[in-house]
Order: structure tokens, then C-alpha cells, then sequence
């Protein structure tokens, strides 16, 4: 090291010392080294592992810092993707100037924003998931404040006077009656956790066990149990709790519900539903969680039921157009949704959707194949529908529906036919867990990445399930308590 970076350098006791009496030394400045030099190997084309495609444009860059900095690469990289090993990844459908400045960003913390690049740029920085410095309050006195546009429009106005004040605040000054707003209040730093809930395996009995993802680590753990056990069970996840309603135990169908609470480690038992049933779907809409459809030995039902969280209590609204056994369901644009399932003579390719102002349910298009036992999800303001069963078979087809197009339209398949499969959304891309493929119960998992219109398989569950419920719960993985059990062991898939 050169004596003029020595003295740069600020040695840091450790007080009393080291036990063997030395010292620490800590190079408080090589931080910066470090940040120099990585962008000066990605600016000159070094050392890098691999290279992005936009279009017709190739970007160079090192897959370690891109991880470090986007979490939609972190995930990519970290996974059994075939992304994660390739040393060319495409990215369609983005700007290619907009994603060059991101992973200029990435290395030196620096981006410019223009009217011609703001746009693009806050799009492509929303998909892959990266945070954006806030702008500085002189600038938004100094040059927004000063656009006439902004000076015509109260709301606008409003909006900056609010930005302004936020940024006081987080400064220390004192803002007379400061109120964080939903656009003021800190973002999560986690995507949330996928929980698989319940279901059964090759021996028949219901489980009481979860499942739960880690992104980063691309595997399952086990979680606290369920006070009961549960097949065909509706699950959702609704302010940072996760509920498990219905369903059947092995021997009866359930009408209860419990929930989970991630801050306790615990199952509670709630009210219960009006309707002990198996195969329904749960959605949420503004708060309330409703549960629709489901059959028992006699009929499959119609019915719909809506709970309040608040007040602990079930209550009926308008029952389906149709009777709805092992229906999937989605809250999207205002309206819960309902799509395929049972009427008790056969599967049905119906959909029908509900307004809950208007205490109604209407038809709406139908989609390409009959299936009930379907996963369903949202993402990118599409319903997508996943496998399920025909009247014959279980089925690998997925279709995307549109509601602002009202079109359907198949994408790509899974990798294996899934009946009474689990769905869900994170970070950017649905997740398929488990199900039947008409000969074996399965502990398969596979995600969809809309962009590149593909299916690949991650981190197994540990139990081969179908009929579990599976949902997105907003908390960080640390909170929930590994309980350990058949982590290693593989339940009967037959």
C-alpha cells in the first residue's frame, strides 16, 4: 500500500484489545475504493460475468453487483432459473436506455432524470423491483414549484406541498400537524412470504403443516401448524396475517377458520362461516375476505360469504350465477372474481365476477378450456388461470385473462399437468406449488415470468401435497419460526 493511501486509512481500536493483545484495524475509506473500482471494470468492460440484452442493445455488467442492487436480479440469480447460469439474459419489452441507466445506477449510485427519461425509467425501476432516491426538497421549491402546470393545479400543489413537508420532516425540522399519508409511509422492505397451507399427500390424511418460502435462500421451511387439519382448504393473506377457512379434516367438512399471526408464531381461532365446505376460494376486497363457492358429499354451492375482519363476523351476499365446487378466485380492478370450477355435473369454463356496490354478479367472457381445481392469481393487472382438472384429467395449460381488453389468451404451459394446485404471486412472477398430475402427488414448484413467457421450476416443498392453500402474507421470513419438522423427508407421493 503507498504511504499517501496509508494515511488515508483510520485505525480503530478495539478499547481493551484482542485477547491475544492486538488491535482492529478498520480501512473506514475502502468502501470507497471498492465503489470506484467496480465502475471503473463495468465502464470499461471487465471482469464481467454477464451481459443483458434490451432489444438490440447488449449491456456488460457483473452479475454481483446487480444482485446487490436489484432485487429482481437477486431473485434471478440466486434461483434455479436458467437465467442464473447463462451468461447472455434477454429482457424484453423495456426501454434499452432506460434499463443502461439502472445498472448505471447500480454501480455509482448516480442517475439523471429528464421529462423524456422519467417515465420509462420509473417504469422499469417498478418491475425490477429498485428503489429510486427520493428527489431533493430544493428541487422540488426550486424548479417543480415553479412549472406552470404545477402552479395552475390545486391537487397538484397539494401533492407538492406534501412531498415538501415529508422531506422537512424526515430532516428534523419541525412541520406543524405532520400526518404520514399512504403515499408518505415507508416502504416494505421485503416482497412477502409465500405460504403453502395444508392439503393432503399420497397416504390420504389431511395436513396440519405449512410451508413457507425463502426467496433468497430458494427453499422451504416448515412453519408453526394449524390447529386443525385441512384438505381443499381456501387460504389468503390480508394485512400481514394469513387465514385458513374450511376445507376438510379427514373426517368432516370444516366451517371454521383460524389465522396466523406471524408477530406470535400462532394459529387463533375465528369465527366460522354460515357453511362448512370444501374447494372454496378466498378473495380479498377493500378489507373483507370473501369466500366463495365450494361443495360438500351433497351439491357444490353457490354461496358466498363475506367476513369482517374488524368485527369477527361472516355474513351472506349475493350467491354465483353458478354453482361453483373447487373454484378459483382473484380480486382484480374492483371486483372479486370466479373462474371455472364444479357445478356437480361437470367442469366449467365460466367466469363471473362480483361488484360489491352493486351486491351483484355478472358473466363475463369465458375462457378457452373447462377446469375446476385451478389455481388463479393476478399480476400486472391480469387474472391468470393454472392447470386444475378437466373431466378427465389434470391439465398444464395456463391462460391470461385481460379485463381491460376483455380477451383470454394461452401462455405458456407448465412443465407438468397440476390438478389442486396452489398459486400466488411475489415478486413479480407466479408461483404454482404442488398438485396432482394424474399419476403422483406432487412437492414440484414452478414460478412464471411473464417476460420471457416461460415456467421454471425452484425450491421443492418437502411434502407432496395437492388441495393446499397457498398465499402471499406482507412480512419478512425472519418473523416466522422454523419449527423443523420433515425438513429432510419427502411424505408419500403416491
Amino acid at each position: 500500500m503507498a504511504p499517501e493511501q496509508v494515511k488515508q486509512q483510520k485505525c480503530v481500536s478495539s478499547g481493551d484489545g484482542e485477547p491475544d493483545g492486538g488491535f482492529v484495524f478498520e480501512a473506514q475509506e475502502a468502501w470507497r475504493e471498492f465503489h470506484s473500482s467496480l465502475t471503473h471494470f463495468y465502464e470499461n468492460g471487465e471482469l464481467c460475468d454477464v451481459t443483458l440484452k434490451v432489444g438490440e442493445r447488449l449491456i456488460c455488467c457483473h452479475k454481483l453487483v446487480l444482485a446487490c442492487v436489484v432485487p429482481y436480479f437477486r431473485a434471478m440469480f440466486l434461483s434455479d432459473m436458467a437465467e442464473a447460469k447463462q451468461d447472455l439474459i434477454e429482457i424484453r419489452d423495456f426501454d434499452a436506455d432506460a434499463i443502461q441507466d439502472l445498472v448505471g445506477f447500480a454501480y455509482s449510485s448516480r442517475l439523471r432524470l429528464t421529462v423524456d427519461n422519467v417515465q420509462p425509467l420509473l417504469y422499469a425501476a417498478c418491475i425490477l423491483q429498485v428503489r429510486l432516491p427520493l428527489l431533493p426538497v430544493d428541487f422540488l421549491t426550486a424548479t417543480v414549484a415553479k412549472e406552470e402546470m404545477i402552479k395552475a393545479n390545486l391537487s397538484c400543489r397539494d401533492l407538492l406541498d406534501e412531498a415538501r413537508n415529508y422531506h422537512l420532516h424526515l430532516s428534523n425540522n419541525s412541520v406543524p400537524d405532520f400526518e404520514y399519508s399512504i403515499r408518505t409511509t415507508p416502504r416494505k422492505h421485503t416482497a412477502g412470504v409465500l405460504f403453502c397451507v395444508g392439503g393432503r399427500g399420497g397416504s390420504g390424511d389431511p395436513f396440519r403443516s405449512i410451508e413457507c418460502y425463502s426467496i433468497s435462500k430458494n427453499s422451504w421451511f416448515f412453519g408453526p401448524e394449524m390447529n386443525s387439519r385441512r384438505r381443499h382448504v381456501g387460504v389468503i393473506s390480508v394485512a400481514g396475517k394469513v387465514y385458513a377457512v374450511g376445507g376438510h379434516d379427514g373426517n368432516e367438512h370444516l366451517g371454521n377458520m383460524e389465522m396466523f399471526d406471524p408477530h406470535t408464531n400462532k394459529w387463533m381461532m375465528r369465527a366460522s362461516m354460515n357453511t362448512k365446505r370444501r374447494g372454496i376460494a378466498l378473495a380479498a376486497l377493500g378489507g373483507p375476505i370473501y369466500a366463495i363457492g365450494g361443495l360438500d358429499d351433497n351439491s357444490c354451492f353457490s354461496d358466498v360469504e363475506r367476513y369482517d375482519i374488524s368485527s369477527d363476523r361472516w355474513s351472506a351476499v349475493a350467491p354465483m350465477n353458478t354453482p361453483r365446487g373447487g373454484v378459483g378466485s382473484v380480486a382484480l380492478g374492483g371486483c372479486v372474481y370466479a373462474v371455472g370450477g364444479n357445478d356437480g355435473v361437470a367442469s366449467l369454463s365460466s367466469v363471473e365476477r362480483f361488484d360489491p356496490h352493486l351486491n351483484k354478479w355478472t358473466d363475463v367472457r369465458e375462457m378457452g378450456q373447462r377446469r375446476a381445481g385451478n389455481g388463479v392469481s393476478e399480476l400486472n393487472g391480469c387474472l391468470y388461470v393454472i392447470g386444475g382438472f378437466d373431466d378427465n384429467s389434470p391439465l398444464s395449460s395456463v391462460e391470461r385473462f385481460d379485463p381491460r381488453t376483455d380477451q383470454w389468451e394461452y401462455v405458456s404451459e407448465l412443465t407438468t399437468p397440476r390438478g389442486g394446485v396452489g398459486v400466488a404471486t411475489v415478486m413479480g412472477r407466479v408461483f404454482a406449488v404442488g398438485g396432482h398430475n394424474g399419476n403422483i402427488y406432487l412437492n414440484t414448484v414452478e414460478a412464471f415470468e411473464p417476460r420471457m413467457n416461460r415456467w421454471e421450476l425452484v425450491g421443492s416443498v418437502s411434502h407432496c401435497r395437492a388441495g393446499a392453500g397457498v398465499a402471499v402474507c406482507s412480512t419478512h421470513i425472519a418473523q416466522i419460526r422454523d419449527i423443523g419438522q420433515g425438513s429432510s423427508s419427502v411424505a408419500d407421493c403416491m
